[in-house]
């Protein structure tokens, strides 16, 4: 840390590196594996029967992900210069405060601006990666915050900001801001593409604890029962834009609203009840827009620390004004269907001994009216040493 007052009231850290080298130019192939082995779904969107790179997407199933992404060397080199830039800024104003009570030796009670102000903390981190081409003319290498860069200069860039305010996060009630940016600009051999993402949330969260009554006892099952209220808001705007693949172009704008009820028995029983509310509406050519209810019910259970017990079942309503085949509606979707969803997980986990753990898990799911169920099953074994 090149900053640490008062015992770790402010911490700043920060890194800076530069250097040079030589970056080849890639291109990307994706290849079948064994169904549910891969990462990525093909959608022949042109109905052509022929794989194109931009009919490739991340599979929101498990089961369908029957590609890779492998990486192709171009053998074409360029010479860069290279900066990274990262910084995290820590402020905690409940450490100084604290320290000076100690020292004055005070007991009093604090005053009600201190008090509130103990309760807030703060993070941010803050990102730069950049690759320009060495002799590129109006380009200062060493100063990683000149981000306007033309193409004809630009290897690759990326950036991102975090910034998150926190208040009373152990206390009964607490919130927390997060403030979130970042974007990307590689260079690959079919051209740039560029993604972005602006992000931001809310989430509260609420201990609820059974009142005791003067003279009255608190029954046992609720001593040791726990209720939680939380609800989260986001805000979000995704884009992305290809040089060459237009279809791929989009800027979606979009807000979420999830409530959740939370209750846990013992530490060892654990129901969550939660439903969700996200309009998306993408900004560019169509202008798709998609209305989503996902109602989730979650159930846990814990024994010591040998076995574990978790299922779920989620009915998502999606009503949805576009062509879901699209990269566009695909990412809007998330794999879903316009109409009624439902999707629902079964783990069961146990340890067999101290290195050795056995896992069971299934899930299944019915996407749209008309689409079959879909069972999956998978059983692993994991061993640590």
């Amino acid at each position: 840390d090149l900053l640490n007052l008062k015992r770790g009231f402010i911490r700043f850290n920060t890194v800076y590196q530069l250097g040079s080298g030589h970056q080849q130019k890639v291109d990307y192939n994706y290849v079948k594996v064994d169904q549910g082995q891969g990462a990525y779904i093909w959608i022949d969107r042109n109905e052509d029967a022929v794989q194109q790179v931009d009919e490739f997407e991340l599979s929101p199933f498990p089961d369908q992900a029957d590609y890779i992404r492998v990486t192709l060397l171009t053998g074409q080199f360029i010479r860069t210069n290279n900066v990274v830039f990262t910084q995290s800024l820590t402020i905690r104003p409940k450490t100084l405060i604290q320290a000076i009570r100690r020292k004055k030796q005070s007991k009093e009670a604090l005053p009600f601006a201190l008090d509130a102000l103990q309760r807030f903390s703060s993070r941010s981190i803050f990102k730069i990666d950049r690759k320009t081409f060495d002799g590129a003319e109006n380009i200062v290498a060493f100063n990683p915050f000149q981000l306007a860069v033309d193409d004809a200069a630009l290897a690759s860039i990326s950036s991102s900001i975090t910034n998150t305010l926190y208040f009373n996060r152990t206390g009964t009630y607490s919130f927390e801001i997060v403030q979130r940016d970042s974007r990307s600009k590689p260079l690959l051999s079919t051209g740039f593409e560029s993604r972005r993402l602006e992000e931001y949330t809310l989430r509260q969260r609420l201990n609820l604890k059974p009142k005791r009554r003067p003279g009255k006892e608190t029954p046992k099952f609720w001593r040791q029962a726990r209720l939680q209220a939380a609800l989260e808001a986001v805000w979000r705007e995704q884009g992305n834009d290809s040089e060459f693949f237009a279809i791929r172009d989009y800027t979606i704008r979009s807000y979420r609203v999830e409530p959740q009820m939370t209750f846990l028995y013992k530490k060892a029983f654990r129901t969550v009840f939660k439903y969700a509310y996200a309009s998306k509406f993408n900004l560019l050519g169509d202008q798709e827009q998609l209305i989503s209810h996902n109602t989730t019910l979650e159930l846990s259970y814990n024994r010591a620390v040998k076995t574990n017990l978790k299922g779920s079942f989620s009915i998502v309503q999606i009503t949805f004004d576009g062509d879901p085949s699209t990269p566009v509606g695909y990412a809007m979707t998330e794999g879903l269907q316009a109409g009624t969803n439902y999707l629902w997980t079964l783990t069961w986990s146990q340890a067999l001994s101290k290195n050795l753990q056995l896992t069971f898990s299934y899930e299944g799911r019915r996407t749209g009216e008309d689409s079959p169920v879909v069972h999956v099953g998978r059983a692993e074994i994991r061993a640590t040493f």
